[in-house]
């Protein structure tokens, strides 16, 4: 099984990037949304909620079975069905929309589908924890590359109290104060995970 201290972090890093698209949201309040971006907005949360929960879950399968190698088996199970049914659900809802994905787009979201389920079979396969761990980077990188797709097209918001046409642009503070809150999240469950770590071998609490 993976140390704490990585699916304690990969489980922070998908709250952190279900929580921007909810920012993004409230900040062009009184736009008007375009299809594509009420699209990407859904599916940020939909992925990065279930990768912490995912990662979570580890702690509980390891725990029930007793068992590492079959814990990550049926976790890898997991992932493998939660995303080729989300592809499933993303396909349906962007028909719906009528939205059509640039080539771009469509090619990068399938390669990185690819990677995630080949990546899977190797996980099923060796049961490790660094098939495990890969296996959890791209289930994270699904949610990240949309919120990258979203800020790339986010061009600015409406202030309250204006003409919803007038828009202003997001400010660079607002992404690097983003980017900061990313960084303190991913730091403050690494020490968190390294004093669990640190914990479990001394058998006592931790010092200071």
């Amino acid at each position: 099984m993976p140390p704490t201290a990585f699916l304690l972090s990969i489980a922070g890093l998908g709250i952190s990037l279900a929580g921007f698209s909810g920012l993004v949201a409230a900040l062009r309040r009184g736009t008007q949304w375009k299809p594509l971006d009420v699209y990407r907005l859904r599916q940020i949360p939909e992925m990065g909620l279930a990768t912490s929960m995912l990662a979570m879950a580890s702690f509980a399968l390891g725990e029930t079975i007793g068992s590492a190698p079959a814990a990550i088996r049926y976790a890898t199970v997991v992932a493998a069905a939660f995303t080729l049914s989300h592809v499933v659900v993303l396909s349906v809802r962007a028909r719906r929309m009528g939205i059509r994905l640039t080539s771009t787009n469509f090619w990068t979201a399938g390669i990185l589908d690819i990677a995630l389920i080949a990546v899977a079979g190797v996980s099923l396969w060796q049961a490790s924890a660094a098939s495990y761990e890969w296996l959890l980077i791209l289930f994270l990188a699904r949610p990240r590359r949309s919120w990258q797709r979203q800020r790339a097209g986010c061009s600015g918001f409406a202030a309250p109290g204006r003409d919803p046409r007038i828009r202003t642009p997001l400010a660079p503070g607002l992404y690097i104060t983003m980017a900061n809150q990313f960084r303190d999240t991913a730091c403050r469950l690494l020490r968190i995970g390294q004093m669990s770590e640190a914990k479990a071998r001394c058998g006592g609490p931790v010092p200071g």
